[in-house]
Formats: structure tokens, C-alpha cells, sequence
């Protein structure tokens, strides 16, 4: 069963960890002269709609966690009410329910959507697609930054670093950004075209944090 795949940072990443990986030097020069889009990285959890069932990023199994269910209430009420083929497409997306390092100020939803996988193409759908999806399944989409074309690695880096300072669309701080090309692609070729950018001193929340976890404020 297909999770979502490890996102590498662009080498010119605030924060890398010894455990990250990197894109070469190839792959992110790749991010020039080609359609991309820029979207804030939400500090919440990897989760994927599919099915009827909504899942962690491992895919091992079902989640029944509580911090889980408002998006299992936000997934029940599309499940029966729009003409979707759910079994086919992997509705990946960012659980805000719980606070992990950045308690937001904004929220309007319990889940953002990133991106879908047809499974049966094995292929990530272009960014026209997941945002004519998102409208028509009524999901929010993570808050878009940018949407062109970059000539240089300069002038990415130089656009990143200048709109981190700036606070989250979502009230607080941002954690970074993701940085994907616009057009559709397997699933084997993600590193190739989907990385991430985040921002100086973000800390990682503690794995355990689920444990004793709070509930960030949304407003519906």
C-alpha cells in the first residue's frame, strides 16, 4: 500500500537534521526554468483519505486516535454525499487537530489537502487537478505562495528566505515550504519533483507528543 513518499530538502534548507536527505545537485537545479508551486509546510501530521478509511503516514493500519477525529467527521461527510472514486485516489493531506511544535492562530479546517495519488495510474495528480478536486470535494488546500517559474537557484533561495520571516497564513510561525512541479508525475519520480524548504530553528515535535496531546483552535 503506497504511503507518501520522504520529501528531501533543496540543500539550501535552514534546518537539516542528520536524518534528512538532500536532493543532488541535478534534481534541484530540475526547479528552474519549470512550472512550480510554492506552498506553506503546515506544522500537523501526514494523512491520507482513502477508501473510507483515513490513515497515518506508515499505511500500517487504520488510525483510531482521538486527535484524528475531525478529520474522520470531515471525511464521513463527503464520503456519501459527493460522486468520488474514493477507492481509486489517495487523499493526502496535513492533520492540524492537535498542536505539535507551532499552535496556530487561524485555522478554518482540521485538514489541508497537498496532494492525490491515482493508484490506479500510480501517478500524483497535477496541481490543477488536486485544487479542481479540492473544489469540487469542498477540502481546504494548504495556503499557495507562489505559482511560475524561477530562473535561478539564486532567485528560489532569495524568494524562500525573504517569505519565512513572515508570519503563517494560519496566525504564528511558519515551518517552511513545500515546493512541487505543477505537472502530474509517477509515483517512483516524487524525490524528482516534490522537496521542501524549512525554516532555522524549527523543532521537531517529540515523537511521543500524541500522548498527551491539544487541540488547536479552528474556527469553522
Amino acid at each position: 500500500m503506497e504511503k507518501y513518499p520522504r520529501t528531501f530538502h533543496l540543500s539550501f534548507s535552514q534546518e537539516i537534521f542528520s536524518d534528512d536527505k538532500m536532493l543532488s545537485k541535478e534534481i534541484e537545479k530540475s526547479f528552474t526554468n519549470t512550472d512550480i508551486v510554492i506552498t506553506e509546510k503546515m506544522d500537523g501530521g501526514n494523512t491520507c483519505l482513502f477508501d473510507g478509511k483515513v490513515f497515518t503516514r506508515t499505511h500500517s493500519e487504520e488510525t483510531f486516535h482521538p486527535s484524528f477525529s475531525r478529520v474522520k467527521e470531515l471525511y464521513n461527510s463527503i464520503l456519501y454525499t459527493k460522486d468520488f472514486d474514493f477507492s481509486r485516489y489517495k487523499l493526502f493531506g496535513e492533520n492540524v487537530q492537535a498542536i505539535h511544535s507551532i499552535e496556530y492562530e487561524k485555522l478554518n479546517s482540521p485538514f489541508y489537502l497537498f496532494n492525490i495519488l491515482d493508484i490506479k495510474n500510480k501517478e500524483f495528480l497535477s496541481y490543477k487537478e488536486v485544487i479542481d478536486i479540492s473544489n469540487y470535494l469542498e477540502l481546504k488546500m494548504v495556503k499557495e505562495e507562489f505559482l511560475g517559474q524561477f530562473k535561478t537557484l539564486g532567485e528560489l533561495k532569495l524568494f524562500l528566505v525573504r517569505k519565512i520571516s513572515i508570519p503563517s497564513y494560519y496566525g504564528g510561525k511558519k515551518e517552511g515550504f513545500v515546493i512541487r512541479k505543477t505537472n502530474s508525475f509517477k509515483y517512483n519520480s516524487f524525490s524528482e519533483n516534490v522537496c521542501k524548504f524549512v525554516r532555522k530553528n524549527h523543532v521537531q515535535s517529540d515523537e511521543h507528543w500524541s500522548n498527551n496531546w491539544k487541540e488547536q483552535k479552528i474556527i469553522v
